[in-house]
């Protein structure tokens, strides 16, 4: 099984970069994965990029 070790987030114009280590079954890897910021409304955040979307609500 392997684990995902989030190291570290930037900014980057309407972007959220996340550098991603994955570690498990004898190998690692480092991976950089991008998602589209859209705010339709203040309190709420979709994030999205190729492979799905998530929608965060704020309280």
């Amino acid at each position: 099984m392997k684990t995902l070790i989030y190291q570290k987030w930037e900014l980057r114009n309407d972007s959220l970069i996340l550098t991603i280590k994955s570690e498990g079954n004898g190998n690692s890897s480092i991976d950089k994965m991008a998602y589209k910021i859209v705010m339709p409304a203040s309190d709420k955040m979709i994030l999205s990029n190729t492979y799905s979307s998530n929608e965060y609500l704020k309280k």
